[in-house]
């Protein structure tokens, strides 16, 4: 699906920690708030360490979390909570999920990791085959002018934490962009530890989205800006989305 499934095998360790200074679970807590999707079964794509599915069993859903990195299922598994839900890897193209669901969510930017049309469609698809009846795809995505807007202008940002600290340098490839990250750890010794990950991701605009939709006979019920959750203009940095099923015969947008 154009993911290295290798690239959080050293950044599992740290990733709660940066994306608590992001503020994305605050953000998917209040749109659950807003939301109030009904159902009682769940499938959290690229679940990464567990955020989303655990703040779901918290409200009484039946989770399954599916991803691709088994360092970040490690760290999952190892979260207060976590024995409840099923753990599996899985790649978003093609996993395999046990019951049909009444909700399928993918947060944090996750479908940006298909690079190609096809395989954001085969997402859809697979999708869409573990959807019950009435049931919901909601997603978020950054779009093409998020990308340039956040990454756009080439400068590194430090970070820094308890025994370690880090680099990230944005490039941009056309349609995509890289997240070149660089960190040195401190280990038990003293000693300092190097290591590098690549992310490469593709932004996906509102008719992107329409597109793999109808190719899975899906429809978007709902979409909005992630910053403003009005309706998204040209500039919306980043999307959220509600997708359902077609009823036989409809195709939406």
């Amino acid at each position: 699906m154009g993911f290295n499934e290798h690239i959080y095998r050293e950044f599992a360790r740290l990733y709660d920690g940066e994306m608590a200074r992001i503020g994305f679970h605050e953000k998917w807590k209040a749109l659950f708030d807003r939301l109030r999707i009904p159902g009682k079964r769940a499938l959290d794509l690229a679940c990464g360490t567990g955020t989303v599915a655990l703040e779901l069993a918290g409200r009484g859903w039946e989770v399954e979390g599916v991803d691709a990195s088994a360092e970040m299922l490690e760290v999952a598994r190892g979260r207060a909570g976590s024995a409840g839900i099923r753990w599996t890897r899985g790649d978003l193209r093609t996993f395999e999920a046990g019951k049909p669901v009444d909700l399928v969510t993918c947060a944090f930017d996750s479908v940006n990791y298909l690079l190609r049309p096809e395989d954001l469609a085969a997402c859809f698809r697979q999708v869409a085959a573990h959807l019950a009846p009435g049931g919901r795809f909601l997603f978020d995505a950054i779009t093409p002018w998020g990308q340039r807007a956040v990454w756009g202008d080439g400068a590194a940002r430090i970070r820094h934490g308890e025994g370690w600290f880090g680099v990230w340098e944005p490039r941009r490839l056309h349609r995509l962009s890289q997240l070149a990250l660089t960190y040195f750890e401190r280990d038990g010794a003293g000693a300092w530890r190097r290591w590098e990950e690549t992310h490469t991701e593709r932004g996906w605009s509102k008719s992107d989205l329409g597109r793999a939709a109808r190719a899975a006979r899906m429809e978007i019920e709902s979409l909005w800006d992630g910053s403003t959750c009005q309706a998204p203009g040209p500039r919306a940095i980043r999307l959220h989305a509600v997708c359902r099923p077609v009823a036989s015969g409809r195709i939406g947008i």
